[in-house]
């Protein structure tokens, strides 16, 4: 009943945040990846275009949604981020449930609760991505390792390999949080190292079904001319990442909370007792392992090849709870009430900060979205420098398709990674469903008047990129660019069809 209670109370928080555009808000490039996977061909098509490189990671996500979406008859954008809010709500609650071997149930909420109040956690549980399924994983495993440990029987055994095997295939970094955990668990049953092992053994599923994924990790690191998109990080930034996803503020609010009353108390005979360090238990000492998540990636970036980035250690929320919960136990009544209200205060702000986020990036796909089809209506094309712009207004108004042109950024910055990997991307999307046409700058040569659709409004295309271009803003975001002929010391502007364009709107 506590549990159902938290996800009550998050339920209402999200509603009186205005949160129901979180769940309609138009889907952004990687959700659209989701859907393409998850929502277009059949399961067996649709594995072999992952397996090519249509997404970039193992195929269980994919298959989840396949199958939520024959529930529930189609996969819409408030049918994907359900899925995904409710994997976060689903962790929250177990996280409760770990935390009550230990606390009592006002620590244990407040521990729980610690976790949702954290950017990562309120961004990615609106994102049809891996991040809130894999935050759900970890959760499970704490839970799942707890009883297979206290109680080996063949049913917690089943539900530990199937657990292994989620948390594994979710994200290809889903192993850390797999490691990480069975590292935990033999450590603390070392005493009887042979028996902890036996009892663990059913987790070896999640890493066996891994390397069974290793065909769609090869086909997809074979699409890819560069191996990440990811900048070259160096020791410091590395470690400012570790920082962001271990030191966030319900820690900070609780620890300074408990450190207030320590000294207040300094002198009372109940401070003796309350210097005593307390061993975590298990399951809590399970969520805390999540911790060696950003810091097994801070050594991955720096040994082999970058791969930080904040989503990427969403399971490292899961450390706030115990810690928080620890703090919020020994600390006076004043500072409890703080500790709860700022964690509160702070989910508030990131919802309502989320739902602004939302409202911003709704209007930005219906202004795209109003201003190409009224070029296409004019049987003209748009030229379109990022996927992130193309993609949602394909979803949004798939007969747009036709009239939206990418630029291949590598023809204008051919060393700039980023640029390698989206044009690798569109080269697959395209063989596999048809869109997006690809054009380098020179095929843009012989047109005489084209458009052209940044991903924001403070970039412009340069004379650098398109010479002898006259360039002209002719909305949010969009612009005609002309063709300067050059007669003599005069120049000319030549406005006439082209290759790609057929007509100038006026």
């Amino acid at each position: 009943m506590p549990g159902l209670a938290i996800a009550c109370f998050l339920a209402a928080e999200i509603w009186l945040c205005g949160g129901g555009i979180l769940f309609t808000r138009p889907l952004w490039l990687d959700e659209i990846h989701t859907l393409l996977v998850a929502g277009r061909q059949d399961t067996l098509t649709s594995m072999r275009g992952l397996a090519a490189g249509a997404d970039f990671n193992p195929p269980t996500l994919y298959l989840l949604y396949r199958g939520v979406g024959r529930l529930s008859g189609g996969l819409s954008e408030s049918v994907l981020r359900a899925v995904a809010v409710a994997s976060v709500v689903g962790a929250i609650c177990l996280v409760y449930s770990v935390l009550r071997d230990q606390f009592d149930r006002w620590a244990s909420a407040v521990g729980a609760l610690a976790v949702w109040a954290q950017s990562i956690v309120v961004a990615e549980a609106f994102d049809a991505r891996f991040y809130g399924p894999w935050l759900l994983g970890a959760a499970l495993l704490s839970l799942a390792v707890r009883k297979s440990v206290g109680r080996p029987t063949w049913i917690n055994g089943t539900a530990l390999a199937a657990v292994s095997v989620f948390v594994c295939t979710i994200h290809y970094f889903g192993v850390l949080s797999w490691l990480s955990a069975m590292l935990v668990a033999a450590w603390y049953g070392r005493a009887a190292f042979a028996r902890t092992v036996g009892r663990l053994a059913p987790a070896l599923a999640g890493p066996v079904a891994l390397a069974l994924c290793a065909p769609f990790y090869i086909g997809q690191r074979a699409a890819l001319t560069t191996a990440t998109w990811i900048p070259d990080l160096g020791v410091g930034s590395a470690l400012f990442l570790v920082g962001l996803a271990l030191i966030t503020p319900p820690v900070v609010v609780a620890v300074i909370g408990w450190g207030a009353s320590r000294f207040l108390l300094r002198r009372s005979p109940s401070a003796v007792a309350d210097r005593s360090v307390h061993r975590l238990g298990l399951g809590p000492a399970l969520l805390v392992s999540q911790a060696l998540v950003p810091v097994a990636l801070l050594v991955f970036s720096l040994a082999m090849q970058p791969a930080m980035q904040p989503r990427y250690s969403i399971a490292a929320a899961l450390v706030a709870a115990p810690i928080v919960a620890h703090a919020y136990s020994r600390s006076l009544p004043l500072f409890r009430v703080v500790t709860l209200v700022a964690i509160l205060v702070s989910s508030g702000a990131l919802l309502a900060d989320a739902r602004k986020t939302a409202r911003s990036r709704a209007a930005v796909v219906h202004e795209d979205t109003e201003q190409v089809a009224r070029i296409a209506a004019l049987d003209s094309t748009v030229v379109v420098r990022r996927r992130h712009s193309l993609y949602p207004l394909v979803i949004e108004r798939p007969a747009l398709a036709d009239h939206l042109v990418l630029l291949d950024g590598t023809s204008v910055s051919p060393n700039d990674r980023f640029e390698v990997v989206e044009r690798d991307v569109a080269r697959v999307h395209q063989r596999q469903y048809g869109f997006p046409r690809i054009v380098p700058r020179q095929g843009l040569d012989s047109t005489g008047t084209f458009y052209f659709l940044e991903q924001d409004s403070a970039r412009t295309p340069t004379l650098a990129e398109f010479p002898d271009r006259r360039i002209e803003r002719v909305g949010p975001r969009l612009f005609r660019l002309e063709t300067m002929m050059r007669n003599g010391s005069s120049v000319l502007y030549r406005t006439g069809a082209g290759t790609l364009a057929k007509g100038v709107p006026q």
